[in-house]
């Protein structure tokens, strides 16, 4: 991959970043919201079941619903607060992989290229003439697409393909 490329598409998940964090901050402050009303739901039941004015069933399988509800609304949180983007990161090591290709192709180093291999390959690989051939998986078929054309496509559609319809 150019660094030309690389340094554009880093770039570009850095701005994604920090719009996924805000985004992500703005649906926990919601999220804290429902589980504080939960949490009043929940205090509001026990004192009508502590009056006595609902019975001991109906009490126990409305607590369970709200303790569901409460559980859930927890697990969102935690789980937007961990990371609130998980894509970025491997997106990140795949670019940083595509950088050092070809570095790694002109290397002697045979392990480093069988791992190389690997990611580009998986496990589809076979023996033709002496040579490893097979179909590259999708994210890598498109990178050398782009590479073997670049004056064909403009940054923007190697960044992000064309959407819309055609009409035949």
């Amino acid at each position: 991959m150019p660094k030309k490329l690389a340094t554009k598409l880093f770039e570009m998940l850095d701005i994604e970043e920090q719009k996924n964090k805000h985004a992500a901050s703005v649906v926990v402050l919601e999220l804290r919201e429902e589980e504080q009303n939960i949490s009043k739901n929940l205090a509001r039941l026990t004192d009508v079941y502590v009056a006595q004015d609902i019975e001991r069933e109906d009490y126990l399988k409305r607590r369970r619903s709200l303790m569901s509800d409460k559980k859930s609304v927890e697990e969102q949180i935690q789980r937007l607060l961990r990371r609130p983007s998980a894509w970025i990161e491997p997106t990140r090591e795949w670019i940083k992989d595509a950088l050092i290709l070809d570095e790694i192709a002109k290397t002697n180093d045979l392990p480093s290229k069988k791992i190389s291999l690997q990611k580009i390959f998986g496990s589809n690989l076979t023996l033709k003439n002496r040579e490893a051939v097979g179909n590259g998986l999708n994210p890598w078929a498109e990178l050398r697409s782009a590479r073997q054309n670049p004056a064909k496509k403009s940054f923007s559609l190697i960044a992000e393909p064309e959407t819309g319809f055609v009409l035949g």
